[in-house]
């Protein structure tokens, strides 16, 4: 089971939300991106609005999550607890890279 299998069976199965279907690609930074897109569009009520940009620096790699207003209380969860999770997931998967990654909710 790959990496995106393992987290498309865990958030519904074949379903994906609006028709998003995430592929790997082999480039670990689009790969990053799409998963935290799926994520985030997994949990909002609206996620064709969802946006996600990727700032790249030699230093880090940085994902800009945008979603409606009314959604980002859901990305961010209760104390934090979902941004908290998605950044472990996606922190953990860039250092197997040796490279660093943040991911930023934008209002």
């Amino acid at each position: 089971m790959g990496f995106f299998d393992f987290f498309k069976n865990l958030f519904g199965g074949s379903k994906s939300p609006s028709g998003f279907d995430p592929r790997p690609s082999g480039d670990m930074d689009r790969d990053l991106g799409t998963f935290v897109e799926y994520v985030v569009r997994s949990l909002v009520d609206a996620p064709a609005a969802v946006k996600i940009s990727a700032v790249s620096n030699p230093d880090c790699l940085t994902f800009k999550i945008v979603c409606d207003k009314a959604d980002i209380g859901k990305v961010i969860g209760r104390e934090g607890q979902n941004i908290r999770a998605i950044r472990a997931l996606v922190s953990g998967a860039a250092s197997r890279a040796n490279r660093k990654a943040n991911v930023e909710v934008e209002e």
